[in-house]
């Protein structure tokens, strides 16, 4: 009878920790600063490359932290094609309700390049 006390007590303190262990979680996500990601747009475009021009791609974004305050996110924006995935990472302070546009540029894929995509991905960046 003892053991099944026993049992039953680390059963609950066990059940508690777990509970107080998500709810920390919660927490955590509902206190870091959100991005909003629009306006997602991609188009085939010349760059300068190193001092020659050069046919790629340019991605363009709006990109806007709803919050009150500013806050530091990591952006990363990644254009796929038939010729490979190609990525553009920052990390930048965002002014709390001021949209901006973003724009970058991928020399690496041909003109010949296919199926096409770009996503961008906006997180907040932990102690920024």
């Amino acid at each position: 009878m003892a053991i099944e006390r026993k049992q039953v007590f680390w059963g609950g303190a066990l059940l508690l920790a777990g509970l107080w262990a998500v709810g920390r979680l919660v927490e955590e996500q509902q206190t870091l600063p959100r991005c909003e990601v629009a306006n997602r747009e991609v188009k085939s475009s010349v760059f300068m490359v190193d001092g020659e021009p050069n046919a790629g791609f340019e991605l363009t974004v709006d990109v806007m932290n709803p919050g009150p305050s500013k806050a530091l996110f990591r952006i990363v924006a990644t254009l796929s094609t038939s010729q490979g995935e190609f990525r553009r990472a920052q990390d930048l302070e965002l002014a709390g309700g001021v949209p901006q546009k973003l724009r970058y540029g991928f020399h690496e894929p041909t003109i010949n390049a296919t199926n096409i995509q770009g996503r961008v991905s906006c997180d907040a960046v932990r102690g920024g």
